[in-house]
């Protein structure tokens, strides 16, 4: 049983706090991991790979593929691809964009403000939209 899940969804409901409560770079660390973390969830329930699997394929990966963020992305995205390839391009760019926001909110040494926060939910809920249209959660 995978608790990603219930991680993720904790994640979205953090976001939507933090947010509330004028906590925005917090906000979106928890928008981009609540994402991350269903992928994985994905990974183990609907396409079946193991946690040694992805453990294994993500060391090889994330060398490749410039880190272990990209590779979860990228993974994901040969996943969508034969499936529907117009919502691999968007989780592409909505995913992508909340990278940048994370890092920037992580990171970063600017201010992140309410607009920031609220833009890194709005993606990490079209992230949500996407995988839940095109796999089985």
């Amino acid at each position: 049983m995978s608790h990603l899940k219930d991680k993720s969804d904790s994640n979205l409901k953090s976001a939507k706090i933090l947010l509330t409560n004028n906590l925005h770079a917090s906000s979106v660390h928890c928008s981009y991991y609540c994402c991350i973390q269903l992928i994985l969830h994905i990974f183990i329930n609907d396409l079946k790979k193991t946690e040694a699997q992805i453990e294994s394929e993500s060391q090889a990966g994330s060398k490749a593929e410039n880190g272990y963020h990209n590779w979860i992305k990228n993974q994901m995205l040969r996943e969508f691809f034969p499936r529907n390839y117009e919502a691999g391009v968007d989780f592409n760019r909505f995913l992508g964009n909340l990278m940048i926001a994370r890092v920037k909110a992580d990171y970063k040494n600017i201010p992140i403000e309410s607009k920031h926060s609220k833009q890194a939910l709005d993606y990490a809920n079209l992230v949500i939209e996407l995988l839940t249209e095109n796999f089985s959660i």
